[in-house]
């Protein structure tokens, strides 16, 4: 007896200070069929749209102008709000200290944007089944 399991397509919210980055990443998730429902330029913007659109999937920069404490308390707060919530963090930030202060609040897993798309999406896949993965 064959059964297969559908499950609802996947639905993520992007926090990226940068407008033109939204389409890229758009695009991105797409390719992984991951829709993105919205984008925001700042966590109070982010906080409301995980709350209208209740996502799998958070992808955000750290370093926001409003500070990287502030991207750093979403990852937090992000899963007070969206159960099952993954966070992935896609960001230009290299410094140890902040990665490892993403994965301490609840990350997921932390790309760098110089990664090449392929990286990136399987990053972004690995995050909902934790696994190693060696290229």
């Amino acid at each position: 007896m064959n059964h297969e399991f559908t499950r609802a397509p996947r639905t993520a919210v992007a926090l990226e200070p940068h407008p033109l980055c939204h389409l890229a990443l758009s695009t991105l998730l797409g390719r992984i069929e991951i829709e993105l429902v919205g984008t925001a330029t700042s966590t109070g913007e982010a906080l409301a749209l995980l709350q209208e659109h209740q996502p799998d999937l958070l992808v955000l920069e750290v370093d926001l102008p409003e500070g990287r404490e502030a991207a750093l308390r979403l990852i937090s707060n992000g899963p007070r709000e969206v159960l099952d919530l993954t966070t992935v963090v896609l960001s230009g930030n290299e410094e140890r200290c902040t990665i490892d202060a993403a994965f301490a609040r609840g990350a997921a897993a932390y790309v760098l944007k110089s990664s090449d798309a392929d990286a990136i999406t399987t990053a972004i896949q690995q995050a909902f089944k934790p696994s190693l993965f060696l290229p």
